[in-house]
């Protein structure tokens, strides 16, 4: 499954495994769980709720490969313990934080394509002016959903400190995905653009 089609069906399962947590746990009568345990659970979870929720719906009309790869994915950990009572969207904090250093990643190589010459052969530049096209339309996609107030109070505290760091990091970003990498200077508000990055990773 490409990460653009699991994408929904993480952030659902993610959300749901916030809210049902400690059942799962209740429900083994013990204070930790294996990620098999986690994902078996989840999954059963997910198909009693298929005939109220149409994303459960869909989820359960996916290839079972294609489930069990979205599941793997989110819960891999060797063990998983009891939440603490003020514990909240512990795993939804750890999958905003790789969709975070996803970006770190992608504005780390466009650095790397301009690179430090004052003069950048065609072909880099195409290369870095597409990677840029990308870079600047995921994060419109990003900051646009921070701009919905009826999507944002709806979302776990920590999508909401994602998608308002990377509004609040998009704006450093005002160069033009066609301009001239070298004469613009991108490689500043890249720089600038990860640094604001990298600081949503430290906290």
């Amino acid at each position: 499954m490409s990460e653009g089609k699991g994408m929904p069906f993480s952030i659902a399962l993610l959300r749901l495994w916030d809210r049902i947590a400690n059942s799962a746990f209740d429900a083994h009568k013990k204070e930790e769980l294996s990620a098999p345990e986690v994902r078996a659970y989840l999954a059963q979870q997910v198909e009693s709720r298929s005939t109220t929720s149409r994303v459960a719906r869909d989820w359960t009309r996916l290839p079972a490969d294609d489930r069990n790869a979205v599941l793997t994915s989110l819960f891999s950990k060797d063990i998983y313990k009891r939440p603490a009572s003020d514990e909240t969207d512990t795993e939804m904090r750890g999958y905003w934080a790789r969709e975070a250093q996803l970006y770190s990643e992608m504005t780390e190589q466009l650095i790397g394509v301009v690179g430090s010459n004052p003069i950048l052969a065609e072909d880099a530049k195409a290369q870095a002016q597409q990677l840029m096209k990308v870079l600047k339309k995921k994060v419109k996609e990003d900051a646009t959903i921070a701009e919905s107030e009826d999507k944002m109070a709806a979302f776990t505290r920590s999508e909401r400190e994602f998608f308002t760091m990377i509004q609040d990091v998009g704006k450093r970003l005002r160069i033009g995905a066609t301009s001239d990498p070298i004469k613009a200077k991108w490689n500043t508000q890249l720089r600038s653009f990860k640094e604001g990055i990298q600081n949503y990773l430290r906290k």
